[in-house]
């Protein structure tokens, strides 16, 4: 257990305490007294390196779980020195302390309420290592919170101090405490209405890179939350991928069927979840308000235009999806909608995703007249003009009343351009209106349609008369109602049929049967090969053939009542 110089070997000493803990228990508490003597000593000089202070530190959290009554002390000393010395510890024994709670906090030794807000301050630290096991550690240690039931105390708790930290003078540890609640909101443990508010902050950030975040969050939110946890599905699709690939024996088979059961019963669990699914965007508790703060913000950031691309895209996106009057943003897009400028194609989709059917149209005629004389002439490149013909049947898709008779028309006479692009284009901006307003379009141009067409109106709601889709309904059964009339009509054409069939014979009763060992059926057969030799004797061979025709009739139907 001692060196050559006397000092006592620590890993040595582990092992022998787990094995017999009380006959090593004055040994212990030796090491104990040891590590407090050496902690007043490190507390004078933290920014020192201490080698031996640091193996004291992992010794005792590895034994601490041997002696729970003589520890209880010890996690809070280790908070206390990272708390009060965290930005001046030196890497090494900065790294070491945190290992050492992370220990004693899947041991259960340590309450996360206590030592999870300490590691969000950490995110401070210049030290990457440091950040990225952090933030590893509290992604992981509030999923195995929430892994059988949602732990509301415990959540509310640390989302309370997480949302504080993103308040925070450090940019970094507001950007990795940011990172932390978008991770649990794709994993699927914080994902209600009061971490996306939470989250929508950060996109009216003064830093940069928060912002972004933030933005690219409620952008991209909508794949991201309908995937489960990524390293289940790693873990399950890796250990198929060996089973398929190998040769199959009986263990591998049933691995294969543990692995199918796994897997059937994820998706038996993901199916009947309770807690249904919204994409982000959705649960915003103010959207005008935010659309409106986030505009105003675009009015007057000085940002580079890639991330002002981003932030009209959000506040495309919120007006479509919440149907918004936010009636500047669209003569703000207007200054950039000309074919010289960057990222053109963009902006042309924000506006087109901005427009909706309670829009004004007067506000929105403008911006299309605009669109029209700058993209759609004879002087522009043909990719241009498809460019502007299909983003003017996008905005006509969602407001129909922004269009007037005069402009498409106009639109209508590009069907026989010379580019094949324009001209698909022209098309499908006359099958639009075919649909939705054909009174617009010349009489050629409107094609055959079914009933008159129905005009409209500013505001004007479509009511349901119906269940859509009640029609195919009744297609499917008049339908079966066919196949089983058909059915019908085949039996009776069969039984038809068998009558038909039985109209040459002849019924027999009983008086009349013959017996057929009193037929001479040789003679019957002489007869019948006779040839006709005499003329005078017509008439006696016709009366002789009558009778013998007879019999044979009478003979072929006892044949086949026998048969």
């Amino acid at each position: 257990m001692t060196s050559a110089d006397g000092v006592v070997r620590l890993p040595h000493l582990q092992n022998l305490i787990k094995r017999d803990k009380d006959a090593y228990k004055e040994e212990f508490l030796m090491q104990y007294r040891h590590f407090q003597s050496n902690l007043e000593i490190f507390r004078l000089k933290p920014s020192a390196e201490s080698k031996h202070f640091a193996e004291l530190v992992m010794f005792l959290s590895h034994v601490s779980v041997k002696y729970p009554e003589e520890m209880t002390t010890f996690p809070r000393l280790l908070t206390d020195l990272l708390e009060q010395h965290y930005s001046a510890l030196n890497p090494t024994i900065r790294q070491t302390l945190v290992n050492a709670l992370i220990l004693l906090r899947n041991r259960n030794q340590v309450e996360p309420v206590t030592l999870l807000p300490l590691f969000f301050k950490l995110f401070r630290c210049s030290d990457k290592e440091l950040r990225k096991m952090v933030f590893s550690h509290i992604v992981q240690d509030i999923k195995r919170l929430n892994k059988k039931h949602k732990n509301q105390a415990v959540n509310r708790q640390l989302q309370n101090f997480m949302f504080e930290m993103l308040e925070d003078k450090h940019a970094k540890a507001a950007k990795k405490s940011l990172d932390v609640m978008i991770e649990l909101y794709k994993k699927q443990i914080w994902n209600d209405a009061k971490t996306v508010n939470v989250i929508s902050t950060a996109c009216l950030s003064k830093d940069t890179k928060l912002m972004v975040t933030g933005i690219n969050f409620f952008l991209g939110a909508y794949d991201a939350v309908e995937g489960e946890d990524s390293d289940d599905e790693g873990t399950g699709s890796v250990a198929m991928k060996e089973i398929i690939g190998a040769k199959k024996t009986k263990a591998r088979q049933n691995r294969m069927k543990r692995e199918l059961s796994k897997e059937k019963k994820k998706q038996r669990r993901k199916s009947t979840d309770p807690n249904t699914n919204f994409a982000a965007i959705d649960v915003l508790n103010d959207p005008q308000g935010f659309a409106e703060k986030m505009f105003g913000k675009l009015k007057s950031t000085t940002e580079k235009f890639e991330v002002r691309l981003t932030m009209m895209s959000l506040i495309s996106r919120l007006i479509n999806r919440h149907k918004l009057f936010l009636l500047n943003f669209y003569p703000y897009l207007q200054k950039y909608m000309q074919p010289h400028q960057l990222h053109v194609t963009q902006i042309l989709a924000f506006f087109a995703q901005a427009c909706h059917d309670l829009i004004p149209p007067k506000e929105l005629q403008p911006m299309v007249k605009s669109i029209a004389d700058n993209f759609i002439s004879e002087r522009c490149p043909a990719e241009v003009i498809s460019v502007g013909i299909n983003t003017v049947r996008e905005i006509c898709a969602r407001a129909p009343l922004v269009m007037d008779d005069t402009l498409l028309q106009d639109l209508a006479q590009y069907k026989t351009f010379k580019n094949k692009s324009v001209v698909m284009a022209s098309r499908g901006l006359i099958n639009l209106f075919r649909e939705i307003n054909p009174v617009l379009l010349t009489r050629k141009d409107r094609g055959r349609q079914e009933g008159e067409a129905k005009t409209l109106e500013y505001g004007k709601v479509a009511v349901p008369e119906g269940v859509d889709g009640i029609e195919l309904l009744q297609d499917e059964m008049m339908h079966d109602g066919d196949a089983y009339s058909d059915d019908e009509q085949d039996e009776e054409g069969e039984e038809e049929e068998d009558d038909e069939s039985m109209e040459g014979w002849e019924e027999v009763s009983e008086d009349e049967q013959v017996d057929l060992d009193t037929i001479d059926f040789e003679n019957l057969k002489a007869d019948n090969e006779a040839p006709d030799s005499d003329d005078e004797d017509d008439d006696e061979d016709d009366e002789e053939e009558e009778e013998n025709d007879d019999v044979c009739c009478v003979v072929c139907c006892v044949v086949g009542s026998l048969r």
